[in-house]
């Protein structure tokens, strides 16, 4: 008898392990990176802001406009100021749903040798505005 209920608790306690642990694990969030200029500092600046969502593991890069994607739209080129020896780059980022509802914006600047900054500031918007938009793989199986 008592080995049953050992064996029958320590199942209880998995299970509640295995429960606990599942729940605590989202799935990540489709993103788009969009972008209207094409200059090489919109680029770079493109290519920083990607990086950062791969590494995440909040977001799942994505193309072709997806349901519950979430478009992280670069307005426009990024604007940069000679600041003595440094370039000061100015961005404005729109964050959309895929039904291109506008759900937030993301506005800043940075140093062009550390675009990391910028692409982390991005980045922690998109958490933000990412909390509304359905998990990848789930607004597929949306009813």
């Amino acid at each position: 008898m008592s080995y049953c209920r050992y064996f029958l608790s320590l199942a209880l306690v998995l299970h509640a392990v295995a429960c606990a642990t599942t729940a605590g694990t989202a799935q990540p969030v489709s993103v788009e990176i969009w972008r209207r200029g094409d200059d090489a500092l919109t680029m770079r600046f493109t290519a920083s802001v990607e990086e950062a969502f791969k590494t995440s593991g909040d977001f799942v890069l994505s193309r072709g406009e997806k349901p519950g994607s979430l478009i992280v739209h670069i307005l426009n080129h990024v604007d940069w100021e000679r600041v003595g020896e440094r370039e000061r780059i100015h961005y404005s980022i729109g964050l959309d749903n895929s039904d291109r509802q506008r759900l937030g914006m993301a506005e800043g600047s940075c140093w062009s040798d550390a675009l990391s900054e910028c692409s982390s500031e991005v980045l922690r918007a998109a958490r933000v505005v990412g909390a509304k938009i359905l998990p990848a793989g789930e607004a597929n199986h949306k009813s």
